[in-house]
This record gives C-alpha cells, structure tokens and sequence, in this order.
C-alpha cells in the first residue's frame, strides 16, 4: 500500500467546479485524512477520486485514551483544520468508516460540542458512512505512525505534500 501510495499519490491542482470529499479515519494511535476532488462518472459510471492533499497526526498520550468516538470525531476536527486553507467556504462531503459519527450533531459530549461549533464554521454538505475498504488511504495514513514511528511519519509526509 505504501509503494501504490506513493507511486499514484501526486496532488492534484485544485479544481473549485467539482465536488470535494474529505476522508478521515482513526485508530487507537493516530489520525489520517485525505482530500480529494471527484470527477463526474465517465461513460462507464466510474467516478474518479483525485488527491487534493494528505495529513496524519499521532495522538498524545491523553488523546490516545479517548474513547472510538472522540477520536473518530476528532478524526474529522483534524481533517478540516488540515485543509482548511481550501476548505473554507467551499462546500464538500464529509467521509468516515465510524458510523456513530454521523450523528455528531446529537453528541453532548463537551470537548465534541466545543469541536461541531468549529466544524458550524464550514459548508459541510453531509456527513457521510463508507465502508473500511473504500477509505484505505485514510487508513493507511494513520498506521503508518504505528509502524514507522512518529518523525519518520512526519517526514514521509512532507515528501508527498511537497
């Protein structure tokens, strides 16, 4: 997976026209997110999905004991504040393998009431669930501070963002 990502990973130039969809997931370490513009389905109802940017970020140790919610939710809390220079009052979907997230807006939790009042501050169209395969970069982001560590995570990172 490292390897596809890194050979097919070339950031796209932001095209406004089309629709934007931000990828989040979370694991007991760390955060991933993706953006990424999607073309219209060609002839054959193939909808292509092109990379905008990426972003992963390893928990702290308080965060790291976060219950599934609050870590998916922070999930999309990082995803947005990543790309917020092209988030900002562009419209876009919201992605997560985290079901219970879809219904953030009922949460009473304080530190999640505290993050949906920054996340009222974006146009976001809608939250919505897919499975695990589909958000494998995502995925794969956030593991990758598992296996290689915190730095060379952050490294790696930066030679794909440019």
């Amino acid at each position: 997976m490292k390897l596809a990502l890194s050979v097919s990973a070339a950031n796209h130039f932001p095209d406004y026209e089309l629709d934007w969809v931000l990828r989040v997931d979370a694991s007991d370490k760390a955060v991933g997110a993706v953006l990424f513009q999607e073309r219209p389905a060609d002839q054959f109802g193939v909808i292509v999905h092109e990379p905008i940017g990426f972003g992963s970020q390893k928990f702290s140790a308080l965060a790291a004991r976060w219950d599934a919610f609050k870590k998916d939710a922070y999930a999309a809390i990082y995803g947005v504040q990543h790309f917020s220079y092209y988030l900002r009052g562009k419209a876009f979907l919201l992605e997560t393998d985290y079901r219970n997230l879809l219904w953030i807006e009922m949460s009473e939790v304080p530190i999640v009431v505290r993050w949906r009042v920054f996340l009222q501050s974006f146009v976001i169209m809608f939250v919505r669930h897919i499975s695990g395969a589909k958000n494998t970069v995502a995925d794969w982001l956030f593991r990758m501070h598992a296996y290689l560590g915190s730095e060379r995570a952050i490294s790696l990172m930066s030679e794909y963002h440019g």
